[in-house]
C-alpha cells in the first residue's frame, strides 16, 4: 500500500509492516544505483583488461536485476493489501513522473534512456494511490528486453482521447515484450507460476480494477513495430468517493 493511501488513516507514532518495507525498498535502490554509478566509473577507466571489463560489466547487469527484484517485491505489498476498490481523481501527471524516475534508476547508465511527453500538470484520472505501482511495473516489464549493446529508448506520452486519457508507450532499439503486450491486450494472465507472469498478471488485474483498458496501435507508415497504449478513465466529480486518496 503506497504512503499516499494510508495519509490520514493512521496515527502519528504507529507503524504497519509495510511502511518499514517501503522504506528499506527505497532505500535499496537508492544503494543499488549509487552502486552501480560506481561501478560505471570503473568501466569507463583506462588500463582494465577485457577480463575485468566484462566482470565490472556483469556485476553492472545483477545490480539492475536485484532492483527490479526490490520492485517486484514492492509491488507484491499492493495486491496483498487490496481492499474495496475506492475510486478517487490521481493526479497522472504526478504518478507517471514518479513511475518513470523510478524505472529509469532500476537500469544501468545509457541501458535505456526515458523520455516522458504530454504532461499538462493537471492531468488527473480516476484510480486510487496504486497508480504509480502499477505504472512502474508495467514499464519494467515492457522494457525488460532493452539491451546495453545498443543505444535504447522509451517514449511515454500522455494523451487525452474522449472519455480516457491514454498513456502511448514507444520503444527505440527494441521490442516491447512480447509477454507483457499478450496478457494485456489478450485479456488472460500468463501461463505458469514465474515471478514475471505475477506481475503482469497483478498489472492486467489493476487496469482491470481502474476500468482501463489496454490495445496496440501501429507506428506511423515508415515505422516498425506497435505502441503500447493503456486508457484510464477520466470520470467525473461524482464518481470520485475520497478526494484525498
Amino acid at each position: 500500500m503506497s504512503g499516499e493511501q494510508r495519509k490520514g488513516d493512521a496515527t502519528e507514532g504507529e507503524w504497519e509492516p509495510d511502511d518499514l518495507m517501503e522504506m528499506v525498498s527505497h532505500d535499496l535502490i537508492n544503494q543499488q544505483q549509487a552502486a552501480m554509478g560506481f561501478l560505471e566509473l570503473i568501466e569507463g577507466s583506462k588500463g582494465l583488461s577485457e577480463g575485468e571489463r566484462v566482470l565490472v560489466t556483469r556485476t553492472i547487469e545483477a545490480l539492475e536485476h536485484t532492483a527490479r527484484l526490490i520492485l517486484q517485491v514492492r509491488a507484491s505489498l499492493v495486491q496483498r493489501e487490496w481492499g474495496e476498490y475506492r475510486p478517487a481523481r490521481i493526479s497522472l501527471d504526478r504518478a507517471i513522473a514518479a513511475s518513470c524516475r523510478t524505472v529509469q534508476g532500476a537500469f544501468a547508465r545509457d541501458r535505456l534512456n526515458i523520455e516522458l511527453k504530454g504532461l499538462g500538470g493537471s492531468t488527473e484520472v480516476m484510480a486510487d494511490g496504486m497508480l504509480s505501482d502499477m505504472l512502474t511495473q508495467l514499464m519494467l516489464m515492457i522494457a525488460e528486453p532493452a539491451t546495453p549493446d545498443r543505444p535504447c529508448k522509451l517514449t511515454v506520452r500522455v494523451e487525452p482521447k474522449g472519455e480516457f486519457t491514454a498513456v502511448r508507450f514507444m520503444s527505440e532499439g527494441f521490442a516491447l515484450n512480447p509477454m507483457v503486450t499478450n496478457a494485456l491486450i489478450g485479456g488472460r494472465d500468463p501461463k505458469g507460476r514465474t515471478r514475471d507472469a505475477a506481475t503482469i498478471g497483478l498489472v492486467r488485474r489493476m487496469l482491470m480494477r481502474y476500468g482501463g483498458r489496454a490495445l496496440m496501435e501501429p507506428v506511423p507508415p515508415g515505422g516498425v513495430g506497435a505502441h503500447l497504449v493503456i486508457e484510464l478513465p477520466k470520470g467525473s466529480d461524482t464518481d470520485a468517493v475520497d478526494h484525498d486518496s
